[in-house]
C-alpha cells in the first residue's frame, strides 16, 4: 500500500514549518529531449529572455526567500508556445490553473511571449491523485500541482493551498508539462464556514495535520469527532477533528461596497498613441506581444520605431526581484503611431474622439 505523510501544516495565510534541507532533493528541469506540451510551471525567480538566445535582453519578475527546494509552489503557470533544445517559449496560462502566481504586466499589452531555460521549469503532478482512508478522511489533487522531490525514493512534496504534503507517486505521475484539467468544478462555496480551535490536531488517516487559519466549508458528525471539508480549485481534503474544537464562523465584519469608476477624475492622455491590435516587437525586431488597447506615448516617435517600457511582475505576495530588472521594452513601427487631434472623455477607456 502506498503511504502518505503530512509534513507541513496546511495553513492559509500563515507561515509554514520549514523543512530541513536534507529532507528534499534539488528539483531538476526537463532534459533536452523531453517533450513539452500544454502548460508548465516556471520558478518565480527564473530568468526570462525576450528572445530565445543567451545574449538576449533579460528580466526577473520575482525572487525566492531561499533555495528552490525550500520554496514549493512558488511558481508561475505558463503555456508552452514552442521549444528548442535549450529554450522554452511561454505565455501566461489561462486563469484558474492549479499552482503559483500569475505573470502580469500593464493592461495595454496582450499575448506577451517570453523565453526561459529548461532548468527554470519545476516538476509537476501530471495525473490526478486521490486516496481515501478507513476513517473516512480523503485527499485528492488535480494535475498542475507543483512538486519537489523528497529524499526518500519515489516520494514527492506537493504544494497545496498554504502548505505541503508528502506523497509516494509513480514515475508516470510526475513530469514537467501537463494538460490543464478542464473538468474540475469551480471552487466550492458554502453558506456557512467553520473554524477550528487553535493548536487542534486534525487527522488524515492516522496521521496528525497541523492546520491554522483556514476554515472548513462543510462538516459531518463522526462519533466524537467531526469530518471537516476543505476545498480549493485543485485540492480536496476531508479531515477529522474533535467535535468540541469545531465552531461555526461568525463574520460580523460589515464590508463596504467598492464604488466603481475613478471619482470622476480623468487621467490625462498624450496625443500620440499606438493603436490597439498593433503587433509589438523587441528593439531588435523579434515579435513579443500586441497592443491590447491604445498605448499612449509621452512624446512623438523619433526614428523608425516607437518604444515603451513596461513592468512585468507576479501577482500576490511574491518577493520583488533583487536586481530591479523587471522591465521589458516593446516597440511598434513609427508609421503605426496615430496623432490624436482632440480627445473626448472616452479616452480614459481607450476610445478616441474624431
Amino acid at each position: 500500500m502506498r503511504t502518505i505523510a503530512i509534513v507541513v501544516g496546511l495553513s492559509l495565510g500563515t507561515s509554514m514549518t520549514a523543512f530541513a534541507s536534507d529532507d528534499r532533493g534539488a528539483p531538476m528541469g526537463p532534459t533536452e529531449t523531453e517533450t513539452l506540451r500544454g502548460n508548465v510551471l516556471v520558478w518565480q525567480d527564473a530568468t526570462f529572455y525576450v528572445e530565445g538566445r543567451d545574449d538576449a535582453a533579460t528580466l526577473h519578475v520575482a525572487s525566492l526567500a531561499g533555495a528552490r527546494k525550500d520554496s514549493p509552489g512558488v511558481v508561475i503557470p505558463m503555456h508552452v508556445v514552442a521549444t528548442t533544445h535549450d529554450f522554452v517559449e511561454v505565455e501566461a496560462a489561462a486563469s484558474g490553473d492549479c499552482a503559483g502566481g500569475k505573470l502580469e504586466t500593464s493592461d495595454d499589452l496582450a499575448k506577451l511571449h517570453l523565453f526561459v531555460k529548461r532548468a527554470a521549469l519545476a516538476p509537476v503532478l501530471v495525473q490526478p491523485y486521490a486516496r481515501t482512508f478507513e476513517n473516512g478522511t480523503k485527499i485528492a489533487l488535480r494535475p498542475g500541482i507543483a512538486l519537489i522531490p523528497a529524499a526518500a525514493e519515489g516520494k514527492f512534496i506537493a504544494a497545496v493551498t498554504g502548505g505541503t504534503v508528502t506523497l509516494e507517486l509513480p514515475a508516470t505521475s510526475v513530469g514537467h508539462a501537463y494538460s490543464p484539467d478542464k473538468s474540475h468544478a469551480p471552487i466550492a462555496v458554502s453558506e456557512h464556514e467553520y473554524e477550528i480551535a487553535p493548536k487542534t490536531s486534525l487527522m488524515l488517516g492516522d496521521m496528525p495535520v497541523a492546520l491554522a487559519g483556514q476554515r472548513a466549508i462543510g462538516t459531518e458528525p463522526h462519533g466524537t469527532s467531526t469530518l471537516l471539508s476543505f476545498r480549493s480549485r485543485c485540492t480536496s481534503l476531508d479531515l477529522l477533528a474533535p467535535a468540541k474544537a469545531v465552531h461555526p464562523f461568525d463574520d460580523d465584519d460589515d464590508a463596504s461596497l467598492a464604488m466603481g469608476g475613478s471619482g470622476g477624475v480623468l487621467a490625462l492622455r498624450e496625443h500620440d498613441y499606438i493603436p490597439a491590435g498593433t503587433p509589438l516587437a523587441t528593439p531588435g525586431g523579434h515579435p513579443i506581444a500586441a497592443a491590447a488597447k491604445p498605448i499612449y506615448l509621452s512624446a512623438p516617435p523619433h526614428g523608425k520605431t516607437a518604444c515603451v517600457d513596461r513592468h512585468v511582475h507576479v501577482d500576490g505576495d511574491a518577493l520583488a526581484p533583487t536586481d530591479g530588472d523587471d522591465r521589458i521594452r516593446v516597440c511598434a513601427p513609427a508609421s503605426r503611431v496615430v496623432h490624436e487631434r482632440w480627445r473626448s472623455s472616452g479616452s480614459a477607456n481607450g476610445a478616441t474622439g474624431r
